[in-house]
């Protein structure tokens, strides 16, 4: 029965329907406003991770609640994302297109004949143009013509053909480093998510580490030496329970309700960023035996036990 519990996959049909369900209306919706948004200012880098972002907080929240771990189906995930953004945003310009068009084509004709034409016959017409630039029609024509004028980077951000540093033929590079930004900012706290440690038994994540003690760096290598003779009880004199940063503090990690997941010792760098902010970087994830455990933390038991000025 046990044997059972450990084989669960990794993302249930329902909660990887759930996610792209999720992503198909979000995409829509982000890629509709970057559209609106981009008539009047679109800043290359900020605006697809701000798309990316947005999209990644919807994708999160799925993958905490269905419990995906499946790095491959984040993967899907982002391309699906980034595709649906990108195309998103450029249908509804490409809609604007349309609009503005047939008001620019109707004023002409008003002008010239008095009356306006029939709008089948001017969305015939921007068909016909759109073949005759990029033998396509619709949408796709459309897409192709923006290839074929170019976009544009200026002081303001990503424009037409008209100013800036056009990119010419080097459009589609952009526009795949675009998706890929996006796609990627889209999963990337999800992705990091997937790499955690999770109970399969408890079937939830293992909560983060309690902190049992810590070390200066130049005695780091002191500590590493003492784990690799398993010398526990060594390291557990060497732990410190207040240390001045930069330090290097060591953490447990292990399912809180069941006897079966590991018993994990972590360590990571704390030191303080230029602003002042506390910063924190994992270096090492070593897994004990239940003896190991033991010694390790009865004789951190001990010593906190111990009358100061033992």
């Amino acid at each position: 029965m046990q044997q059972d519990v450990f084989k669960r996959p990794k993302a249930s049909l329902k909660g990887i329907l759930l996610l792209f369900g999720v992503v198909l209306p979000v995409g829509i919706m982000i890629g509709g406003l970057a559209s609106f948004i981009s008539r009047f200012i679109y800043l290359i880098i900020v605006f697809p991770a701000l798309m990316g972002v947005a999209a990644g907080f919807f994708i999160n929240s799925i993958v905490v609640k269905e419990k995906i771990r499946s790095t491959f189906v984040l993967v899907a995930t982002a391309i699906f994302s980034a595709i649906l953004i990108f195309g998103s945003m450029h249908f509804f310009d490409y809609l604007q297109f349309r609009n503005s068009a047939a008001k620019e084509i109707q004023a002409q004709v008003i002008s010239e004949s008095g009356e306006a034409a029939p709008d089948e016959n001017v969305q015939a017409y921007i068909d016909y143009v759109l073949v005759e630039e990029t033998g396509f029609s619709g949408f796709i024509g459309f897409f192709l013509l923006e290839a074929k004028e170019g976009i544009s980077i200026s002081r303001v951000g990503v424009g037409g053909s008209d100013n800036g540093i056009n990119l010419g033929a080097l459009t589609w590079l952009y526009w795949l480093a675009e998706m890929g930004f996006i796609g990627w900012m889209s999963v990337a706290p999800s992705y990091k998510l997937t790499k955690d440690l999770f109970c399969e038994h408890c079937d939830t994540w293992v909560a983060e580490g309690e902190h049992i003690g810590g070390v200066q760096p130049e005695l780091f290598k002191q500590a590493i030496e003492l784990i690799k003779c398993k010398d526990f009880a060594g390291l557990a004199q060497m732990l410190q329970n207040d240390t001045s940063l930069p330090s290097v503090e060591f953490y447990k990690r292990t399912c809180k309700t069941c006897n079966t997941f590991p018993f994990y010792l972590t360590a990571s760098v704390i030191s303080s960023g230029k602003q002042g902010q506390v910063q924190s970087k994992l270096i090492m994830v070593q897994a004990l035996t239940s003896s190991e455990r033991f010694t390790l933390l009865s004789t951190i038991e001990r010593k906190d036990a111990e009358p100061a000025g033992y």
